[in-house]
């Protein structure tokens, strides 16, 4: 009895598996990279963000990166190299994670009120 069970549990897992690998890989291949000045260690987009945009940076282990917009009211998502939601609001227009662990991080941003400028910052 116990092999009948197990096996349609491991193909469960598997399934499962692979459907939060394909969701990571859709979000890579969709995401904007986000490219800093020579010298700086910030970036700034502006544009239409009444729809989610993805974007995605390299970052090392213990790092500190920020996303700062105004008006967001919680429209800012960031996920380590694990898919692993990360950060928190420290204020009113700045989203901050410390990195746990060096890799692709991925940052979702969307507005309610549309045309926005977001600036991206990792020291």
């Amino acid at each position: 009895m116990k092999r009948r069970f197990i096996a349609p549990l491991f193909g469960a897992a598997i399934a499962m598996l692979s459907v939060a690998a394909t969701t990571q890989t859709a979000t890579a291949a969709t995401a904007t990279k986000i490219i800093f000045p020579k010298g700086s260690y910030c970036a700034s987009y502006s544009g239409d963000f009444s729809k989610s945009k993805t974007y995605s940076l390299y970052l090392l282990k213990n790092q500190d990166f920020e996303v700062k917009a105004a008006n967001m009211e919680d429209g800012i998502r960031i996920r380590d190299g694990r898919g692993v939601l990360r950060g928190e609001w420290i204020d009113d227009n700045t989203y901050r994670i410390h990195t746990r662990m060096k890799g692709l991080h991925y940052v979702t941003v969307r507005s309610p009120y549309g045309d926005q400028q977001v600036e991206f910052c990792a020291y």
